[in-house]
């Protein structure tokens, strides 16, 4: 639904040791890197857009209240089991006689548990990108507490990319992909959850958000991590 002038051909070099021992790439030595090439897509001529379009993905809220009941409920059952039980080894043995006081903590990590799932079916928080106004909204719902209000707005952003994630393990590696936004000082805002097997669809989706907005764009190569050099405005993708 985008059209774009640049075909996503990047130079990659070599770089020398200044650059490969920069800061910007963290704790990784690059083996290539390519400076990214950022344009402003064109919204193809006769797409039917929404008058918004909705950002959806886990913010650190949503997540945070998921992850406090999980805790809780676990260490609830844990409580539960030695206010009952007590404790055993792997044989069986008893190893601590049951701790009676342990039963009212497991009830105090059980509400803690219920309340942080409640608190999360009652909070719905995302962005909106607004294609009449061409601005990035933000939607923040906790229980009854609703509002909207104006975040990002084209003048203020540097671009909409695509970061990728090297994931490993003993046996596997994979790369993991996630939309963001990067403001004028450097800010990163994530503008989707982290995905495997994701990029054509994200960079797709990250062409079409900068093409409403009106702002740079840069298209993330396979296999590739990113880089932000923002005292020279730079964005760069690497191998490793």
């Amino acid at each position: 639904m985008a059209n774009g002038s640049f075909d996503g051909q990047l130079k990659w070099e070599v770089p020398d040791e200044g650059l490969r021992s920069s800061p910007i790439f963290g704790t990784v030595r690059p083996v290539s890197v390519a400076e990214a090439v950022p344009y402003v897509p064109q919204i193809a001529e006769g797409a039917q857009l929404p008058k918004n379009v909705k950002v959806d993905l886990t913010t650190d809220l949503e997540g945070g209240l998921m992850g406090c009941g999980c805790v809780s409920l676990v260490l609830s059952f844990i409580c539960l089991n030695m206010g009952v039980n007590g404790c055993s080894d792997k044989h069986g043995h008893r190893t601590m006689d049951p701790i009676p006081f342990l039963k009212y903590v497991a009830g105090v990590w059980l509400v803690m548990s219920v309340g942080s799932f409640l608190s999360r079916l009652f909070t719905n928080n995302y962005y909106i990108v607004n294609v009449e106004k061409r601005k990035i909204f933000y939607h923040y719902k906790f229980y009854w507490n609703e509002t909207i209000t104006e975040y990002l707005s084209p003048e203020n952003i540097m671009a909409v990319t695509v970061r990728g994630n090297h994931q490993h393990n003993k046996s596997s590696s994979w790369w993991t992909h996630q939309i963001i936004v990067i403001d004028n000082n450097g800010v990163i805002t994530d503008l989707s959850d982290t995905k495997q097997d994701a990029l054509d669809d994200f960079n797709s989706r990250a062409e079409l958000i900068a093409a409403i907005l009106g702002c740079n764009f840069c298209k993330c190569p396979p296999e590739s991590m990113m880089a932000l050099y923002i005292s020279e405005r730079k964005i760069y993708f690497f191998k490793h």
